[in-house]
């Protein structure tokens, strides 16, 4: 009876452990209370621990414990590489869709097309969104040590895994669920994730401070002995409860921007352009020269457009979209101005940008002829 007894104390002990845990992880216990509840727990059980340090059943009970802790841990870690994975899809996905957003935000820009109504698909997708409150202490100092390499180690554990800030200088931050598996479409696994990426990325904030400068860093952390300080709010939604909009200029992140590009109802789009068909038309034209150049250096930039009638003649083209099948032939006579590495790269840019903007104009019923 004595043992039975002993035992269910001891898997209550396990529970409560179990359950303070728990409550560390989502900030509910202060840290103090944790050592009163431990002191307790401990002195209550150590006579009965005594007795049955040999008990099998225990000391299984004990593995089970400490193999579900290292079990979840590693649920979490596969977790944030399926969303690394998953940025990294999207990162490309994005990448491939430069064009598009070049040219949509140059249009909305000279006020040729209306930016609201061609954002009206996104309302049939839902997405996270997250507040992120937090500060680095002594980040002034840090900066001075660290440079160039420093960035705020909460924000970084966010964008690493995939969430997009809003703005340029709030830390709202979105994540549609389309850029997640279906599992980590749960927000309790989610947060699991953010919580673990978050502590990752102040471990190794700290081991490089650490690395940088040993003496500020033993003065750092003696005088902020848990320095991660990171709160944040998250929370489902649909995009048909958000109002998108702006007075005056508009301060959205350059990738959430690309984000709502990426949801545009291309058929709304093109419906936008019909009505300003001439204009538009007009204006591409006039700015062709940025749209196909835009990763060549100023200087180079300005040889080539200076030399490009005598290219045209000779490869017998008409508007920059034509380059699309004279990567070869445009190759050849670049290299007359340009290194045959240059030449090379150069041609190889412009026949692929020309092919992607001639089938985005086709898209959007852009007519160059």
């Amino acid at each position: 009876m004595k043992r039975i007894i002993l035992n269910i104390v001891l898997i209550l002990f396990i529970e409560i452990l179990l359950a303070i845990q728990f409550l560390i992880q989502v900030d509910i216990i202060p840290h103090q209370r944790i050592l009163i509840w431990l002191v307790a727990t401990l002195a209550v059980i150590f006579i009965g621990i005594k007795e049955v340090k040999d008990d099998v059943a225990f000391q299984e009970l004990i593995d089970g414990v400490i193999k579900s802790g290292k079990s979840e841990r590693k649920r979490t870690d596969q977790y944030i590489r399926e969303m690394k994975n998953k940025k990294k899809l999207t990162d490309l996905r994005l990448a491939g869709l430069e064009e598009q957003n070049t040219l949509i935000a140059r249009l909305i820009k000279e006020g040729l097309i209306t930016e609201k109504s061609i954002y009206k698909i996104i309302q049939r997708y839902k997405f996270y969104s997250l507040f992120c409150y937090q500060n680095v202490p002594n980040q002034d100092k840090i900066e001075k040590i660290l440079g160039n390499t420093f960035r705020n180690p909460s924000l970084e554990a966010m964008e690493s895994i995939g969430f997009i800030k809003v703005g340029t200088r709030h830390n709202l931050y979105v994540l549609p669920f389309t850029f997640l598996t279906s599992r980590l479409r749960n927000p309790y696994t989610l947060e699991r994730a953010i919580r673990r990426q978050v502590m990752n990325h102040w471990k190794s904030f700290l081991e490089l401070l650490k690395t940088k400068d040993s003496e500020f860093y033993k003065k750092y952390i003696r005088i902020n002995p848990d320095p991660t300080n990171c709160t944040y709010i998250l929370q489902v939604s649909n995009f048909n409860d958000v109002i998108i909009d702006y007075i005056g200029y508009n301060a959205f992140s350059t990738k959430f921007k690309n984000l709502l590009n990426t949801q545009i109802d291309l058929s709304q789009l093109k419906k936008e352009v019909s009505k300003r068909k001439y204009d538009i038309n007009k204006f591409v034209t006039a700015i062709s020269y940025e749209l196909f150049l835009s990763d060549m250096p100023e200087k180079d930039k300005g040889i080539f457009i200076s030399k490009e009638d005598v290219i045209k003649k000779k490869l017998s083209v008409d508007k920059f979209i034509d380059y699309k099948t004279k990567k070869v032939e445009l190759s050849n006579e670049l290299k007359r101005y340009f290194s045959q590495r240059k030449a090379t790269n150069y041609a190889k840019i412009i026949s692929e940008k020309s092919e992607k903007y001639f089938n985005l104009f086709i898209t959007l019923g852009i007519d160059l002829s």
